[in-house]
């Protein structure tokens, strides 16, 4: 079985994607889904921390005596309550949707670490006739080594490898996990003098040397079913008796992970706060900060508009304030309001 993953930097569509090959490593990729997703409401929550401390600021530089820098600060702190709404919004939503979906696939990654576990788990029992050809009694188990590996927990898988990491900012980069059926593997071999060219067809086993060997275990990439039958047809078949059943230890984990992770991939990688210090195009976008730039910064102090007539008008009000397209904005209002000294009252 083959799973799709993807390393964690952007790639390259002319690259090869990485393949997991073992539900371990799925297992770990899709914890990194998980730590990303709370990482990116971390982001959001942090910013909006910060949206609602540079409002103040905005107000305290709106009132401030340097008239130049109130008449600046104006038209943002007009916006900067539409942007402080909208991430308030974004962060509502995703703690929405990591308290409905983020759960699901931290289940099926304890799903699959769990089947990943029981699939270690194998080993085998081996019977050997005693006294009497063909005859079995206490002695007869020489060798059980069945449950040996369980303590492993996804043997040899490095959690930090690109193959088991998720990116959801990367487009190419979508968790897919396909139906996966753990198949209950049993094995019986029979050799009626202990060698692995005889088996038990035509000649009883021997005392002392006639073995069966019994495997048992689950995996994800089972053999074909080989009936016993078509194994011991006669004495030329030398062949494994297999016996297959089919699990459904994941359930419906698998198909609702998916469909987990497809909603929170789309949304915290589409919905965006503004940043922690807003750009002039986060406030371009609003029709206030357009609207209060005309009647403080253009002068015309009853307006309703967020154009001008010469469109030129609006344009050199922005460059004289802000810099052309407002390349500068963050040094004409933001480094100086971090400038600004707190008013102190003598009583």
């Amino acid at each position: 079985m083959h799973m799709v993953c993807l390393p964690v930097t952007q790639l390259d569509a002319a690259k090869p994607t990485e393949k997991c090959t073992t539900v371990c490593e799925f297992s770990f990729q899709l914890r990194s889904a998980v730590r990303f997703y709370h990482s990116k409401q971390a982001e959001a929550e942090s910013k909006l921390q910060a949206l609602a401390i540079q409002t103040l600021k905005l107000a305290t530089a709106a009132t401030n005596k340097d008239k130049e820098l109130a008449a600046k600060a104006l038209p943002a702190l007009a916006a900067i309550g539409t942007l402080y709404d909208n991430c308030a919004s974004l962060v509502q939503t995703g703690r929405s949707l990591l308290a409905q979906h983020v759960e699901t696939l931290a289940a099926t990654a304890r799903t699959l670490a769990m089947v990943a576990q029981l699939e270690a788990d194998d080993g085998e029992v081996v019977l050997v006739t005693q006294t009497h050809s063909g005859k079995f009694t206490g002695a007869s188990i020489s060798g059980s080594s069945l449950g040996s590996k369980h303590s492993e927990l996804c043997p040899n898988t490095n959690p930090e490898d690109a193959k088991s990491t998720f990116d959801g900012t990367n487009t190419s980069n979508a968790i897919s996990i396909p139906d996966l059926e753990p198949t209950t593997e049993t094995t019986i071999v029979c050799s009626h003098d202990g060698s692995a060219d005889d088996n038990c067809v035509s000649t009883a086993m021997a005392a002392g040397s006639g073995k069966l060997w019994f495997t048992n275990k689950l995996t994800s990439k089972a053999r074909q079913a080989v009936a016993a039958e078509a194994a011991w047809a006669n004495d030329t078949n030398h062949r494994k008796v297999i016996i297959t059943h089919k699990s459904k230890i994941p359930g419906k984990n698998i198909s609702d992970a998916n469909e987990a992770n497809k909603l929170l991939r789309e949304y915290f990688t589409s919905s965006q706060c503004a940043d922690a210090l807003p750009t002039f195009e986060d406030f371009a976008g609003e029709a206030t900060f357009t609207r209060q730039i005309i009647r403080t910064l253009v002068g015309d102090a009853t307006s309703e508009e967020t154009e001008t007539k010469p469109e030129s008008n609006l344009a050199a009000a922005i460059e004289a304030a802000y810099g052309k397209s407002g390349e500068k904005f963050k040094q004409n209002l933001w480094d100086k309001i971090e400038k600004l000294k707190p008013k102190i009252n003598s009583g």
